[in-house]
């Protein structure tokens, strides 16, 4: 492995491809979409096996059990109150992810303004519990039900992306990332075998040479 070309983790199920995180150096888009076929392929035979043993086992009678306190009652009033207001702004397409926040924390602080002080400390966990559920559901169903997701791209778009090499003029080397509103700024520090970190785990040994 520490010679390979590609280093990923794949996580799927028998039918799709659900996640994939790694690093590899400079290979084709070919050569990664087999690595993918390769590591999918792989996963089936698990999963096949698990399917073939929940067919010998079978179905059965599943007692029903909720160790959690809950308020039906409390539960509507926030989805009667909340749920189209914070739908609204789901499918406003807003940008600016700290706007939408602050628009989501308003519906809810606006609802608790129904209740008292003693109420909020009996009822006020419950609350944000129920609030976070129709927040869920509402831009759940937006984006599944008219495409739009938060920040008003199509669910086939992605967000602006530039990258830059050299960014830093101090460090041996540097680079930034950005992603819509996500930035990642990285740099490079070249040393001596001194520097290696020694791993002394309970099956590996070792040093590594680089740190990220």
């Amino acid at each position: 492995l520490g010679k390979a070309d590609i280093d990923v983790m794949v996580a799927a199920t028998y039918e799709n491809i659900m996640m994939v995180e790694g690093e590899m150096s400079e290979v084709s888009e070919a050569d990664l979409l087999e690595a993918m076929k390769v590591a999918h392929e792989a996963i089936k035979v698990h999963c096949k096996v698990q399917m073939e043993l929940t067919e010998e086992v079978g179905k059965t009678v599943k007692r029903a059990y909720c160790h959690e306190t809950n308020d039906e009652e409390l539960r509507k009033a926030v989805r009667d109150a909340c749920y189209d207001k914070v739908y609204a702004i789901a499918r406003a397409g807003n940008a600016n992810k700290h706007e939408r926040h602050e628009a989501f924390e308003a519906v809810r602080e606006e609802f608790k303004t129904r209740f008292t002080e003693d109420e909020l400390a009996e009822k006020g966990a419950l609350i944000n519990q129920y609030y976070h559920t129709v927040e869920k559901e509402a831009m759940r169903r937006s984006i599944l039900d008219e495409g739009i997701r938060l920040d008003g791209r199509k669910t086939t778009e992605i967000r602006p992306i530039w990258s830059e090499v050299g960014y830093l003029p101090g460090p041996h080397g540097s680079a930034i990332f950005t992603r819509g509103e996500t930035q990642s700024l990285t740099s490079v520090t070249l040393g001596t075998k001194l520097d290696e970190k020694i791993v002394d785990e309970v099956l590996i040994h070792g040093k590594e040479r680089f740190l990220l």
